[in-house]
């Protein structure tokens, strides 16, 4: 294959179809357009909104070696989920000797994304295009994002490698950018936000904590790159108008963080529940064992772990300026229900609502592109109870600290994730 084709030969350029995406061949003969076909419901351990959080007896125990192990059971059980085949099949192609090549690259990489493909280098392009296999199923996989996923049933379930999922990614984003400097803004732009789909996938109902934590990655990550090609004055009014549509898609299916602190009750639980029942298995270590060992009362810890995490996931579903300061040892003085649940929920809640404002920022400068001023307007800021603030070149949130520095003071999560600075994208 000549290097000039590259990965543009074998992957896939996105188009956006109403709320959906369907595939398109880059560099072949003609283009077959398929429209996206909906996912399977997938389902989950126990009821949500309000009901219990107590999975039923007789969940499946989680006996598999990885994560790709379980997803290929579960899509046995629950036939159909094409998104998480594709899925599956793309993780599978990048082994850890691949990771590790693209991983050599990490600063060059990462300057692709936030910058351009201007910055990419001879090796980084070769690592990239070696990709191609794994990056033409991760793209087919987002025509039907998001999907299910498998659900967790304990904190022993497996979940997706992180370095794995979030070079995926990272390589997505690249051709986003490689694209773009190629002349094709509006493929570049449905790239970003393809791979910003497929990232929601990793934050959806069932699926363990650590899981919406790369999904939350890959979203935030996703649009900020969409957010930068979107400024492109080459981007046409239709591709813009496509890409509203899809965000707006987007955002009415996300599970949401309150969901996320359900489940992880689901997974306490069934977790207990297994060591409880298995006390060879809880023995293996001395401090799961003292753990185990300290709960007398199975179902006294099951209720009471129902009605904590119930507390926080209703705290947690509401818009972040209505959220309480909850001190968990005044709701609980049992230390097997409270153990990790704070500050670590407060900090993945606070990094899903800045991955949320990126995307509000995106249907705003979409909306603009798009003509649709008026629409542009009335995007909500996920930190503040009023419209996404704007400025002659720049669109802003008010960011985790809830405070309008006017856009002028850019939020850094390495100075504190709840930080001076407003989420600012330029227009």
């Amino acid at each position: 294959m000549e290097s000039r084709k590259g990965i543009a030969a074998v992957a896939a350029a996105l188009v956006i179809i109403g709320g959906g995406i369907a595939l398109v061949a880059w560099g072949g003969e003609g283009s077959n357009v398929r429209a996206a076909e909906p996912a399977p419901s997938a389902p989950v351990a126990a009821t949500i909104g309000g009901e219990s959080l107590i999975p039923p007896q007789g969940a499946p125990p989680g006996t598999y070696k990885d994560w790709n192990e379980m997803a290929r059971d579960y899509m046995v059980r629950n036939p159909g989920n094409q998104g998480l085949a594709k899925l599956v099949d793309a993780l599978s192609l990048m082994p850890i000797q691949a990771v590790s090549a693209l991983g050599a690259q990490k600063r060059v990489l990462e300057a692709v994304i936030a910058d351009g493909w201007r910055a990419a280098s001879p090796q980084l392009d070769a690592a990239v295009r070696a990709q191609s296999q794994a990056l033409e199923a991760a793209f087919a996989a987002a025509q039907f994002a998001p999907f299910p996923m498998p659900p967790a049933v304990d904190f022993t379930s497996p979940v997706p490698n992180f370095l794995s999922t979030q070079m995926l990614v990272k390589i997505m984003l690249a051709t986003a950018r490689m694209a773009e400097a190629g002349g094709d803004v509006n493929g570049a732009a449905q790239r970003a936000l393809a791979t910003a789909r497929l990232s929601e996938s990793f934050c959806g109902r069932g699926t363990f904590l650590i899981s919406h934590l790369i999904g939350v990655a890959g979203l935030q990550l996703s649009a900020r790159t969409l957010a930068s090609i979107l400024r492109n004055p080459a981007l046409s009014p239709q591709a813009a108008a496509g890409i509203l549509s899809s965000l707006k898609d987007l955002e009415s299916k996300r599970a949401g963080f309150a969901e996320a602190v359900r489940n992880d009750a689901r997974c306490r639980i069934g977790g207990i529940r297994r060591l409880k029942g298995d006390p060879a298995a809880a023995a293996s270590d001395p401090n799961t064992k003292a753990m185990v060992d300290s709960i007398k009362s199975l179902p006294e810890f099951e209720r009471e772990t129902d009605r904590v995490f119930q507390i926080l996931a209703a705290n947690y579903q509401k818009p972040a300026w209505q959220r309480e300061k909850l001190d968990l040892q005044k709701i609980s003085s049992d230390p097997t229900v409270t153990l990790g649940a704070q500050p670590n929920f407060d900090e993945a809640a606070t990094r899903a609502e800045c991955a949320m404002a990126w995307l509000r920022l995106c249907q705003a400068l979409a909306a603009t592109r798009a003509g649709k001023q008026a629409e542009a307007a009335q995007v909500r800021d996920p930190f503040a109870d009023r419209a996404i603030s704007a400025k002659a070149d720049r669109f802003y949130s008010f960011g985790p600290d809830a405070t309008d520095q006017n856009g002028l003071v850019p939020y850094d999560a390495t100075n504190g994730t709840v930080s001076a600075g407003d989420i600012v994208a330029l227009r």
